[in-house]
């Protein structure tokens, strides 16, 4: 095959490839602008509604940071095909919003009818079927999302909290999860300040 056919493939892949990363961006985006409107704005409508009550579900009182994620990952996709993006900040991001939505779950407390208050997780476990994970996941995002006001940290909350919660019980998990988040931040920080020393 000759220098100019290779280089032709090349060519063509590399379109298609910016093309993908256009697109994927661009939906990225607009999911994040619909989540937006949902639970920040709090648009009224069927879909809005829908996209209001599935965050809420899945992020609790936190939900208004979700849309933070798809804008900032869709961006960051159409960058990559000029340039190498900043994903190590936006996975650091990511980890510390995980752990601020499992210390919401691990530290937050409620009432039900008439009952003295019980720490959420307790909560969660009484009103399970089984007390398994899958169903503390079911309650999370029920007690989240179906509420008027968003509460707890919702289903991704629980993914860390539910074993943290098994393993070490809450105070010393929700410990653990705060040492974790102050660790992170000095790198955050660092990496975002870095970033924008190399852009100058």
């Amino acid at each position: 095959m000759s220098k100019t056919g290779k280089k032709k493939r090349r060519s063509a892949y590399s379109l298609d490839s910016q093309t993908f990363r256009l697109l994927g961006g661009l939906i990225l985006i607009a999911f994040g602008t619909l989540i937006f409107l949902s639970v920040v704005i709090q648009l009224s409508g069927m879909m809005f509604e829908a996209f209001r009550t599935v965050s809420g579900g899945l992020c609790g009182i936190l939900c208004f940071l979700l849309p933070v994620f798809p804008i900032w990952g869709g961006v960051l996709l159409m960058m990559s095909g000029k340039k190498q993006p900043d994903w190590k900040t936006f996975v650091l991001a990511a980890v510390v919003y995980m752990l601020l939505m499992t210390m919401f779950n691990l530290f937050s407390y409620t009432s039900g009818g008439g009952q003295s208050r019980l720490p959420l997780m307790n909560y969660f476990y009484q009103h399970s079927i089984d007390g398994s994970f899958p169903s503390m996941l079911g309650e999370a995002y029920t007690f989240s999302g179906t509420s008027f006001t968003p509460r707890a940290g919702g289903l991704l909350g629980m993914l860390i909290a539910w074993p943290l919660w098994r393993l070490m019980g809450p105070v010393f998990s929700g410990i653990l999860c705060l040492i974790a988040t102050l660790a992170i931040l000095p790198f955050l920080l660092h990496l975002n300040l870095t970033q924008k020393c190399k852009s100058l």
